[in-house]
């Protein structure tokens, strides 16, 4: 480290390895470093956090115990997920990929004649949707003006990423919503009730409420001409 470190500052010496060169920055500007602790027990029984007990499977300090777990992360995963937790349920929300949360698919509209009124329902309920799109809005019109007033429908055109972005800040915000990105390949069952689910890594967590809000990616198939391929999202896995 010390030859190291000579031939960072009087750069006679050229380093070998890009790795090298981060050792000795790290060690010059930050002699005093010290790494950060494990977290202690704080029963000798197990480790707890926030009176919860730690699952301790594959070494993994990711509670195993939740009042309700939500599969998905589009629309409909984003609002059970957040209701839950305002509510006041520890809730988890299990995504595939957690830079897809609350991703628009394909038109990013928001509102409408078959869409409005649930829009509005949802924030009523105290939802995030209504409240996302107002702070990603581009365009906001009343559609069938010309027509009579039952056909009226309010509809909003949202940034893409912007709404996504907004949806996913706010569900990483929420004191006790957790996100895991990962897959549920079975759910568990006794007697004759739900009680928990195994994900793609191994994993078994255990809630007394379930919701799945898969969409397309269960058991979903794209067909491009000839060529088949198991798939929810273009290039997303099912």
């Amino acid at each position: 480290m010390r030859a190291l470190k000579r031939a960072f500052q009087n750069k006679t010496e050229p380093a070998n390895s890009a790795v090298g060169i981060t050792l000795v920055v790290v060690e010059y500007i930050q002699p005093n470093y010290r790494m950060p602790e494990s977290p202690k027990p704080k029963s000798k029984k197990g480790l707890y956090l926030d009176g919860l007990r730690i699952n301790n499977i594959m070494n993994s300090f990711f509670p195993n115990q939740f009042d309700c777990i939500v599969v998905g992360a589009g629309h409909a995963g984003s609002e059970a997920s957040y209701i839950a937790a305002r509510g006041g349920l520890r809730t988890l929300l299990i995504t595939m990929n957690m830079d897809t949360i609350g991703q628009m698919s394909c038109n990013p509209a928001i509102g409408g004649i078959a869409k409005g009124h649930m829009v509005r329902e949802v924030d009523a309920l105290g939802g995030l949707m209504g409240r996302a799109t107002d702070a990603t809005g581009i365009q906001f019109k009343m559609l069938n003006t010309s027509k009579g007033p039952s056909v009226w429908a309010p509809r909003a055109q949202a940034d893409k990423k912007e709404y996504q972005l907004k949806v996913k800040h706010t569900l990483e915000a929420e004191r006790l919503l957790s996100i895991r990105q990962d897959t549920v390949e079975d759910v568990l069952i006794e007697d004759n009730r739900v009680v928990g689910v195994r994900t793609g890594r191994g994993f078994e967590i255990f809630t007394n409420h379930l919701i799945l809000t898969t969409r397309t990616f269960l058991q979903s198939n794209n067909q491009n001409w000839t060529y088949q391929k198991a798939y929810g999202r273009h290039w997303e896995g099912p």
